[in-house]
């Protein structure tokens, strides 16, 4: 009668036991992966709020550089 019992429980730790928990890891594993709605809402704005600092750079450079420009050819005239 032992070895009935002794039998399917070594087959249980040995084997099942361990492919449950290594599938059921890697199966975590992939859900956390992924980014939740709010993840990418987060990102969405976050990657708006890039796009608006970079025109705002562009401008600020635009800007500058007239500005240089500007100054330049008015140092040229003074004597």
């Amino acid at each position: 009668m032992d070895v009935f019992f002794f039998v399917p429980l070594v087959i249980l730790i040995g084997f099942v036991l361990p492919l449950w928990l290594i599938l059921d890891y890697v199966s975590k594993w992939r859900s956390r992966r992924m980014l939740t709605t709010e993840d990418q809402q987060i990102l969405t704005e976050l990657w708006r709020s890039a796009q608006q600092f970079e025109d705002r750079i562009e401008t600020l450079e635009r800007i500058v550089l007239s500005d240089a420009q500007y100054r330049k050819k008015d140092d040229h005239s003074k004597p």
